[in-house]
C-alpha cells in the first residue's frame, strides 16, 4: 500500500474519511445504546463518557465533519465543568504543568 502511495497509484485517504470498517447504522445505533447503558449504570455522574458517545454517535451519522465540530462544541463545555478544573488543580500539584499547558494550547 505504502508503495502503491508513493507511485502515485492509490491517493493517500484521510482514516477520519474510512467508512468500511464502520457498521451499518442500526447495528452502529444499537452499540452505542448499550454503551450509553452501561456508561449509566456504570458512572451516572459522570458527563464525559456519555458526550463521547454522543460526539461518536454525531460522527457516524452525519459524517466525520459534523461529529468534528460537535466535538469541539462539546469540549468548550466540558473544558468549564468542575471535573475539568479539579483534573487541572491536580495536574499543577502534581507538577505536571507541561501537561496542563498542552491541555489549553
Amino acid at each position: 500500500m505504502a508503495l502503491d502511495i508513493c507511485a502515485c497509484n492509490n491517493p493517500p485517504v484521510s482514516s477520519l474519511y474510512k467508512i468500511d470498517k464502520i457498521e451499518p447504522l442500526g447495528e452502529a445505533r444499537e452499540i452505542l445504546n448499550n454503551a450509553r447503558a452501561q456508561t449509566r449504570t456504570e458512572a451516572p455522574n459522570l458527563q464525559l463518557r456519555q458526550v463521547c458517545i454522543d460526539v461518536i454517535e454525531k460522527g457516524i451519522v452525519s459524517g466525520p465533519d459534523a461529529g468534528l465540530l460537535k466535538e469541539r462544541e462539546e469540549f468548550q463545555i466540558l473544558i468549564k465543568s468542575d471535573t475539568c478544573k479539579s483534573l487541572v488543580r491536580v495536574l499543577l500539584a502534581r507538577g505536571d504543568a507541561r501537561t496542563v499547558w498542552l491541555l489549553f494550547s
